[in-house]
């Protein structure tokens, strides 16, 4: 009994480590589908000269965090700052309102705060990973020894 339970802690500590590292690798995904959309609506308002309403028709979101944002819903990227979630959400709440330039000033704006994000969560990720699966499997570990 007490080696069904050491190995049911011990896959619990696994999985748990598991399902954080997938959520760290969706925030990446999420933050770099951000990009090249920002990315895409920088490039056809400057060269097309196209309004945000046609941009944004022919654009088909990647992930069910831009299909939140592009319906006005209120979501957050986790593990980013709270002034990068706010960024995000003023650039869509104020896209297409404005001149040209103030558009093309947003994007670069939002742009270099979401690249700032990106390069900062692709540093930590890797740590971040190592250091809970070793903490998760040290803990699953320390409970065995405990129990036993």
């Amino acid at each position: 009994m007490k080696i069904i339970g050491s190995i049911i802690i011990i896959l619990s500590s696994i999985f748990a480590s598991y399902f954080y590292e997938k959520s760290l690798k969706n925030s990446i995904r999420c933050v770099n589908d951000l990009i090249e959309l920002i990315k895409a609506i920088k490039n056809k308002i400057e060269y097309y000269s196209l309004s945000v309403d046609d941009i944004l028709n022919q654009y088909t979101p990647k992930s069910d965090y831009i299909k939140q944002v592009l319906t006005g819903e209120d979501a957050t990227i986790m593990y980013i700052d709270e002034s990068v979630n706010k960024d995000i959400k003023a650039f869509f709440v104020s896209l297409g309102k404005g001149y040209k330039k103030e558009q093309l000033l947003l994007c670069e704006y939002t742009l270099k705060s979401l690249q700032d994000a990106c390069e900062k969560i692709n540093t930590e990720f890797s740590k971040k990973a190592k250091i809970f699966r070793s903490l998760s499997l040290f803990l699953g570990v320390s409970i065995i020894i405990i129990l036993v």
